[in-house]
């Protein structure tokens, strides 16, 4: 009991210091903050350093008692090149009562080649403490129909909630300056998978600058 409080208290501390230096950062260099929700059970906000390094507090949102809620905390980095980006990190999460964590890492990448058509994958190592180790991805396309707007599809085995699953993901994504929506149906596509559920994803974020 004492060592998940104290586990608490890193959380808590951990969304302080985040808050914190978005609240200091008009002092030095570009910082930019974003809040949002993330595959409509997580919420989240971050910071970030320059357009490149970003820390992130993560928690859910699920039907359950709080002690079950689960949070998860990120640090890494992004950059651009032309046409292409990518954005590494690691993270390390857990439930307040400590029945299971997990960690692992994302590795992203857009190529952004000349015209409508962006391709975008994700590998995701990932250790469950009750799942144990596994490797996930996902990749897919978009393709822009006008300047805010484009439609995008995807194949996915990074979990949405702990286990990882097969499934198919297809939205709309629209940016509009620093407001990012995207809806997405979620078609689970593995055969052992016994509900198979349609599920309706909604993700967003608003992200502004801290030196204006």
């Amino acid at each position: 009991m004492e060592k998940n409080f104290l586990i608490s208290l890193r959380f808590m501390f951990a969304v302080a210091v985040i808050f914190g230096i978005g609240i200091t950062a008009r002092a030095a260099g570009k910082w930019d903050m974003a809040a949002g929700i993330r595959d409509t059970r997580y919420i989240f906000a971050d910071v970030t350093f320059d357009s490149h390094t970003y820390l992130r507090a993560e928690h859910s949102v699920y039907s359950y008692d709080f002690i079950y809620q689960y949070w998860r905390l990120y640090a890494g980095g992004k950059l651009a090149v032309p046409y292409a980006d990518f954005d590494i990190n690691a993270f390390y999460g857990r439930t307040w009562c400590g029945n299971y964590y997990s960690a692992g890492a994302l590795v992203s990448c857009r190529i952004l080649p000349p015209g409508p058509v962006c391709i975008f994958g994700t590998l995701n190592p990932l250790y469950d403490s009750g799942f144990r180790y596994n490797t996930c991805f996902a990749a897919g396309l978009a393709v822009r129909l006008c300047k805010p707007v484009s439609l995008r599809a995807s194949y996915t085995t990074i979990p949405e909630f702990r286990e990882s699953e097969k499934a198919v993901r297809a939205g709309v994504d629209v940016h509009i300056g620093g407001l990012s929506v995207v809806p997405e149906l979620s078609v689970p596509v593995d055969p052992r998978n016994r509900s198979r559920k349609l599920r309706m994803l909604m993700s967003f974020s608003y992200t502004f600058s801290l030196n204006q």
